[in-house]
């Protein structure tokens, strides 16, 4: 999320941040926690927001019969959610898969708190009015007029299931690294979440993890494209059978 603001910055002035590419994990790294950043600075509270109304705006994607989720914010386009519904019906299991896209960055409100703020030097205090009237200009008042993408369809339970445990499996190996090496030009960063299921002896699980624009090959970047493949899949773009073959791959990948 802080890299979204920071590029942010960077976009409206035409700077492009010159960081070092570096060896990046073939692991996820831990989520990010209100907890561990309680400042009141303007950017941790633009932040702040920006995940408020990420899971306002998309709360579908939390609701109680979500079992796996992603979220996909890439630098300037819409973040977008994907994830499996798992039910317990009459006669078997339900799954389906699910995705959420607003047509807009959600990101332009994180943007407006900041020139909004005196964050942002601007040596003629018109400059800021002026900014921050043509942001106005591209965003509904009420975040939740912005439209708002969905689609829904049904998967089979045991491809449901292969997923799952790829998902899971990639999930339980996040982890920090000595240092943070995982910053970089624009790119997608990617918030991939599971529910472990409950067993007899131990309640559920909540798994979560992140990954900046991860390589291809690497575990999360095969994780990346499954959620890919399950948003093409919703669309009816690909088959449930690309998903086995994905979350197969994966699997093997993991019991290296």
């Amino acid at each position: 999320m802080q890299r979204l603001i920071l590029l942010l910055l960077f976009a409206e002035f035409g700077v492009n941040p010159a960081y070092a590419q570096q060896q990046r994990p073939d692991h996820l790294m831990p989520e990010d926690s209100l907890l561990t950043d309680g400042s009141s600075n303007v950017f941790s509270m633009s932040i702040r927001r920006y995940n408020e109304l990420i899971t306002d705006f998309l709360a579908d994607g939390y609701a109680r019969d979500v079992s796996l989720r992603a979220l996909v914010i890439p630098a300037f386009s819409p973040e977008n959610l994907v994830g499996l519904r798992h039910a317990n019906i009459e006669g078997g299991d339900d799954h389906r898969v699910f995705y959420l896209r607003p047509t807009i960055p959600l990101g332009g409100y994180a943007a407006l708190y900041i020139w909004s703020s005196d964050a942002v030097y601007f040596n003629d205090p018109k400059d800021r009015t002026d900014e921050v009237e043509r942001l106005k200009s591209r965003l509904p008042a009420d975040p939740k007029d912005v439209p708002l993408t969905r689609c829904e369809r049904p998967l089979d339970a045991a491809v449901a299931e292969q997923v799952s445990a790829a998902w899971i499996g990639v999930l339980l190996e996040t982890r920090y690294l000595p240092a943070d090496n995982t910053i970089g030009r624009d790119g997608v960063t990617y918030h991939f979440w599971a529910a472990s299921p409950p067993s007899h002896i131990s309640p559920p699980r909540f798994l979560a993890g992140q990954s900046w624009s991860p390589p291809r090959d690497s575990k999360p970047g095969r994780l990346a494209e499954l959620a890919e493949t399950l948003v093409r899949y919703c669309d009816g773009k690909t088959e449930a059978a690309e998903l086995e073959r994905q979350a197969g791959a994966l699997a093997q990948k993991l019991d290296k």
